[in-house]
C-alpha cells in the first residue's frame, strides 16, 4: 500500500481525471483515498480519516464502504448527527446490509434516541436471526423503555444462543424479580467496558450523578482537610473518586474490572497505580493497607455483602476510615436485585455486617444517589473507621 504523502499528492490528478472524462484513472485515485482513509481509521487518526474518506466520495459519491467508514471516522470524532447522515447514505445503497444497520442502531443508542435504535436493530435480527451483539442491545434499550416482555425475550435468546450466558441470566433474574449474591464478573467488566468512553458525560450531566462529591464533602465535615498517606479506590471506573480526592490523599491506588475504564483513569495520570482485578480479590490478596478506602457506587453490584466486609479490612490499616455508597432497598429484604441490574441494601444489613467486621460507624446520610426516569434514585452514604488497634481476629 502507497503511503500518505503519495496519496495526499493525487487529488489534483483527481481533479483532473474527473475533468477530463477519465474514469479509470479517477478509480484508481479514489481507491487510493479510501485505502488512506482506512490506514488512518485503524490508526485512530480520525480526523485525517474523515478528509481522505471525503476525498475518495468525490471521485465515488456512492461508495458504500466509503460511506460506511466516514461514519466510523464521525462517531469515533464524537459527530453522531453527521455520522447519521452518512450511514443513511449508506443504508439507501444498501438496504439489507446488516453491519450498516447495527452501527446506525449503537448510534441512535448512543444518542438517546431510543425508538430508532430499536428499529435499526430490530431490523439486523430480521435478517441475522443469530446476531447476539443485537440482541444484547435491543434487551438493554427495551429494558431502559420498561417493556419487560419484549426485553426478557431478547436476553433468553441470548441464552439460546451461548452470547455471554451468564451475563443474560443475570438481567433475566433481574427483570422477574428474583435476587441472586452477585452478578458475574463478565456482566460487570462489559457493562463498563462499553460505557466508558461515555460514562462520565452521561452519568453526571445526563443521571445527576454526585457521589464522589458527596463523600468528599461527608469526609470533609468530619476530618476537615486532612490528608491522608495512602486512598484505595475500589471500583475506580474513569478516576472520578481520584480527581475528587485528589487532595485528600498522597497516594492513590485504583481497582476495576473494566480495562477501559483504567485506560479512562490512567489517562488522568493521578493514580500511582491501577490494577484490574475484581475488587474482593485484590483487597484478600494485597499486602498494603491504606488509611483511607473509598467504594462510590460499587457495592451496588454486589448482592450479598458479607464477602465484602470479611475481606476489606485487610486492606485498612489500624485506625484506617471506609466510605463508601449505597442504593436503598425496602425493609424485611436484605438486599434485592432491581431490573435495573444493580442491588439495593437494607441498612440494618450493611450495619451490622460493618459492626461484626469490627469496624465503627462514624457517620451516615441518606441522599439522592442519581436521576432515573426522572425521578431520584435514593440510597445511604456511609463513614466507617477501622479500630486503631487494627482489624479484630
Amino acid at each position: 500500500m502507497n503511503n500518505g504523502l503519495e496519496h495526499e499528492s493525487q487529488l489534483p490528478a483527481a481533479e483532473q481525471a474527473l475533468a477530463w472524462g477519465d474514469p479509470e484513472q479517477a478509480a484508481q485515485v479514489g481507491l487510493g483515498w479510501y485505502n488512506l482513509g482506512t490506514v488512518r481509521l485503524q490508526c485512530r487518526e480520525n480526523a485525517a480519516a474523515v478528509e481522505a474518506f471525503h476525498q475518495a466520495l468525490v471521485i465515488a459519491p456512492r461508495d458504500v464502504d466509503t460511506l460506511y467508514n466516514l461514519a466510523l471516522a464521525l462517531t469515533a470524532l464524537e459527530k453522531p448527527a453527521a455520522a447519521a447522515h452518512y450511514y443513511h447514505r449508506a443504508l439507501a445503497e444498501a438496504p439489507r446490509d446488516p453491519d450498516i444497520l447495527y452501527n446506525l442502531g449503537l448510534l441512535y443508542r448512543k444518542m438517546g434516541r431510543y425508538g430508532e435504535a430499536l428499529r435499526y436493530l430490530a431490523r439486523v435480527v430480521e435478517l441475522e436471526p443469530g446476531h447476539a451483539p443485537a440482541y444484547g442491545h435491543l434487551g438493554t434499550i427495551l429494558t431502559k423503555l420498561d417493556d419487560r416482555p419484549r426485553a426478557i425475550a431478547c436476553f433468553e435468546k441470548l441464552v439460546e444462543l451461548g452470547h455471554k450466558p451468564e451475563s443474560a441470566r443475570h438481567m433475566l433474574a433481574a427483570l422477574r424479580g428474583e435476587t441472586t449474591a452477585a452478578p458475574p464478573g463478565e456482566y460487570v467488566a462489559a457493562l463498563f467496558d462499553q460505557y466508558a468512553d461515555r460514562f462520565e458525560g452521561e452519568l453526571m450531566e445526563q443521571l445527576g450523578y454526585r457521589v464522589p462529591f458527596l463523600l468528599a464533602e461527608m469526609l470533609r465535615e468530619v476530618r476537615g482537610e486532612k490528608v491522608f498517606r495512602r486512598l484505595l479506590d475500589l471500583g475506580c471506573g474513569t478516576g472520578l473518586v481520584g480527581e475528587t480526592f485528589l487532595s485528600l490523599a498522597t497516594d492513590l491506588v485504583g481497582v476495576d474490572l473494566s480495562g477501559r475504564m483504567l485506560d479512562q483513569a490512567r489517562a488522568k495520570k493521578i493514580y500511582s497505580s491501577l490494577h484490574q482485578e475484581d475488587l474482593l480479590d485484590f483487597c484478600r490478596d494485597s499486602l498494603a493497607d491504606f488509611d483511607l478506602v473509598v467504594a462510590a457506587d460499587v457495592l451496588i453490584y454486589l448482592g450479598d455483602l458479607q464477602p465484602f466486609f470479611q475481606v476489606v479490612g485487610r486492606v485498612l490499616a489500624p485506625g484506617g476510615e471506609l466510605l463508601l455508597s449505597v442504593e436503598e432497598g425496602r425493609e424485611g429484604a436484605d438486599f434485592l436485585l432491581r431490573e435495573s441490574g444493580r442491588y439495593a441494601h437494607a441498612p440494618d444489613y450493611l450495619e451490622g455486617l460493618a459492626a461484626a467486621a469490627g469496624l465503627g460507624l462514624v457517620t451516615r446520610r441518606r441522599t439522592g444517589l442519581r436521576r432515573e426516569r426522572e425521578e431520584w434514585i435514593y440510597g445511604w452514604l456511609y463513614f466507617f473507621q477501622q479500630p486503631e488497634q487494627g482489624r479484630p481476629d
